[in-house]
């Protein structure tokens, strides 16, 4: 039987999130059990996580999900996509003081340093001015995903990823969520 849609649901935007789950949890799986990334890979199931619950939202009820989904959404931008960014630095650049590698712990508490510092930046902006909060997730995400995953590919000479990387960034930055084509967000 199929599933009708309720009046006032986007079922596009249902789908868009869908297919975000779906990548994003193929991501985090090939994080962690390819290239054992931990960190990657909690930051692509935190996205596949908000994913999932606008699929909810989007899909099957507005009032029952629209507060969870929006929670997990910024969580997704202030921490799950920033975690990502952070396993794309190349760590030992960082230590100036030390001669050689940083030790595989002190590399991991720089990270946990920098996720606590990304969930008391969503935190503090919470009950602030929502241009603040939005300026605040659009710096982090240029500073802390963006850039280092573009870093990365240009190093690399990864001409797809850094292009994905750039698309990510020219239409988070300047797609209206509101307009729409063929019936389709933007956004989306």
């Amino acid at each position: 039987m199929a599933t009708k849609f309720q009046p006032g649901l986007y079922p596009t935007i249902a789908v868009s999130d869908a297919f975000n789950v779906a990548g994003h949890l193929c991501a985090a799986y090939i994080a962690l059990n390819e290239k054992s990334n931990l960190l990657a890979s909690c930051g692509f199931g935190t996205v596949a996580l908000a994913g999932a619950v606008g699929v909810l939202r989007f899909g099957f009820s507005e009032s029952i999900f629209a507060s969870a989904n929006c929670d997990l959404a910024d969580v997704a931008a202030f921490v799950g996509l920033p975690a990502v960014g952070l396993s794309f630095i190349p760590w030992p650049l960082l230590s100036v003081a030390t001669a050689g590698q940083i030790p595989l712990l002190l590399t991991d508490q720089l990270r946990m340093a920098w996720v606590l510092g990304f969930v008391c930046l969503e935190a503090a902006t919470r009950g602030g001015a929502p241009a603040l909060r939005h300026v605040s997730k659009v710096l982090l995400n240029l500073t802390c995903f963006v850039a280092p995953c573009a870093f990365h590919a240009y190093t690399k000479g990864d001409h797809i990823g850094l292009g994905a990387v750039l698309l990510f960034a020219a239409a988070g930055l300047n797609v209206d969520r509101h307009k729409t084509f063929l019936g389709m967000r933007l956004e989306n």
